[in-house]
């Protein structure tokens, strides 16, 4: 059993947010310049934080009463949670008292939601890209808890992809995990966590999207596996308590896969076409030039401006006369 006071920090940390964005909703009150909690109403036996492991809490009613003391507005905040999502927030008529449903985003929920969803799209891989694909799943919203906010009457998490990268490797060192079955695990998890927003962003962007942000994302994970990651990602937002018409779809995954499948980079990136022997054949010297070339060359292909050997060869001609200095005396 929790004590009271935990109970408290606990509420606190729920109620602060919702505080503001219920006051900013009561606009003929300018906003506070202090907001203070106290617990005498928490009650260790019977806190509404003490619920079991694992219950879902989509929502919670906030009944906010007002009173004005000495000039001073206070807000008194009464909590309840509920199931029911229809409605964001309501209010009444009336200036003392007001009604606001809230909603909160379950993250753990939704990682479930996501597991399920993503435990359908892996029966045809090999064992280790299962793992793979599982426990990308499990990881892909750890950075979610160090970057949600509270932004304009909203939960935002900007940059949880990234954030999420860290606990992700922390997660794997405890369960020991790195290769298996030759597979490398551990850098495909890391890399789908840190990705599994791209099918997204690239399908809002889809007219700016060039082939080559297609060919550089399969340099740094299987698109394959990405694509099962971001569907289950969508699909994983549909509890069963939102309405059906509210539901989210797979179309952008969709799109994102049937893209990657058109320019064969599904399951890996494009083999480099030019290599360091085609430049010694063409006669020049052994040096870390030699690497320069190949990767400047390799960035044209990835770009679809390389297509064929010759063409790799003429641009790596282009590339060695560039760097020639000129002579001064001719």
């Amino acid at each position: 059993m929790r004590s009271a006071v935990n109970d408290f920090e606990i509420l606190r940390a729920i109620v602060h947010p919702v505080a503001v964005f219920v006051m900013n909703m009561l606009t003929s009150f300018e906003p506070p310049t202090e907001l203070q909690f106290h617990y005498e109403a928490v009650q260790p036996d019977g806190s509404v934080a003490s619920l079991p492991t694992g219950v879902s809490i989509p929502m919670i009613v906030v009944d906010a009463r007002t009173a004005a003391i000495d000039d001073n507005v206070f807000f008194y905040f009464d909590l309840a949670f509920v199931r029911n999502s229809e409605i964001v927030h309501s209010d009444d008529d009336s200036m003392k008292q007001r009604f606001f449903k809230v909603e909160l985003g379950d993250v753990f929920y939704h990682t479930l939601l996501v597991i399920d969803e993503v435990r359908k799209l892996v029966d045809d891989l090999p064992f280790a890209k299962q793992v793979t694909v599982m426990l990308a799943a499990v990881c892909h919203d750890f950075g979610k808890p160090a970057t949600t906010e509270f932004i304009e009457g909203h939960w935002r998490s900007r940059a949880h992809d990234e954030a999420g990268v860290r606990p992700t490797h922390s997660f794997l060192d405890r369960l020991n995990i790195h290769t298996l079955d030759g597979y490398d695990v551990r850098a495909q998890v890391v890399e789908l966590v840190r990705a599994h927003l791209k099918p997204g962003e690239f399908y809002k962007k889809r007219v700016e999207v060039d082939e080559g942000a297609f060919r550089r994302l399969a340099r740094r994970c299987e698109l394959e596996l990405l694509y099962r990651v971001a569907r289950a990602d969508s699909l994983g937002r549909n509890a069963p308590w939102v309405p059906r018409e509210k539901w989210y779809g797979a179309e952008a995954q969709e799109w994102f896969i049937a893209r990657a499948r058109e320019l064969a980079v599904e399951s890996h990136p494009p083999k480099e076409i030019l290599m360091g022997r085609h430049l010694l054949e063409m006669g020049l010297p052994e040096s870390p030039r030699i690497g320069e070339i190949v990767k400047a060359v390799y960035e044209l292909q990835l770009d679809g401006q390389v297509r064929t050997l010759e063409e790799a060869k003429e641009a790596a001609r282009r590339i060695i006369d560039a760097s020639v200095p000129e002579d001064p005396n001719s």
